[in-house]
């Protein structure tokens, strides 16, 4: 769910939607998330310009925010002061099927 305050009830219960589309650059894609857009390509040895984070960087990236999230929120929580907090993921494609993950890894 999209929210920025954890104890809003009301945005809880919308369903969060992502889009996205095609542009004139083949393997180009504009996504938008509520009142965010941003770019997103394939890599150029699958045919996009690879300029731009690609789907596997989305997925760690989201994956990491999440993690900080809720890092953050169970500190505030508790009361614990917490002056930084860092979260590093990492993924190994899988070697017979590169469109598939065999790993995602969190480090906290």
């Amino acid at each position: 769910m999209i929210s920025t305050n954890a104890n809003d009830t009301e945005a809880a219960e919308r369903p969060a939607t992502v889009s996205g589309r095609v542009t004139d650059t083949h393997g180009r894609f504009v996504i938008s998330a509520s009142a965010n857009h941003f770019v997103s390509d394939t890599k150029r040895k699958s045919g996009g310009p690879g300029e731009a984070i690609g789907a596997g960087g989305l997925l760690l990236a989201a994956v990491t925010s999440c993690a900080l999230g809720i890092i953050q929120r169970k500190a505030k929580e508790l009361g614990i002061a917490l002056p930084q907090a860092e979260v590093v993921a990492t993924s190994q494609r899988s070697a017979t099927d590169p469109t598939n993950y065999d790993l995602i890894h969190l480090k906290i």
